[in-house]
């Protein structure tokens, strides 16, 4: 289990490992229209959207549709997590199953479905 933040009850560190574990089980529901959307965590504030599209393509995913950033309202910095929109099934699994190996700016990152657990995640931790 993810070790507690000292005097913050309730509230945890996420590393790659504990990210990786808590979501091995995300299922793609191909019915749902937010399975064709990934959230991408642990990427520095000066990733691009250009970054993230050539490590999509480097998977052979080239269907990227949209990527929003989560940026600090008060300095507006990315939070260093984004939400990318893919048009298919096949490129979410990819990006689900593939991205975390990919290096952008040395950092490997964390993929999840998007849902709001992996959203609290990097919220809490992150941002």
């Amino acid at each position: 289990p993810p070790a507690p933040i000292a005097g913050v009850p309730g509230v945890t560190y996420v590393t790659q490992d504990t990210f990786a574990q808590q979501n091995r089980h995300q299922y793609i529901d191909p019915n749902d229209p937010k399975s064709k959307t990934v959230y991408v965590g642990n990427l520095t504030w000066w990733t691009t959207d250009q970054d993230l599209i050539h490590a999509c393509a480097s998977l052979n995913v080239r269907d990227v549709t949209n990527i929003k950033f989560y940026e600090n309202r008060t300095n507006g910095q990315s939070k260093g997590y984004c939400a990318i929109d893919v048009g298919s099934l096949n490129s979410a699994k990819t990006l689900m199953h593939e991205l975390r190996n990919v290096t952008i700016h040395n950092e490997h990152p964390y993929v999840a479905i998007a849902s709001k657990t992996p959203l609290y995640y990097f919220e809490t931790s992150l941002g």
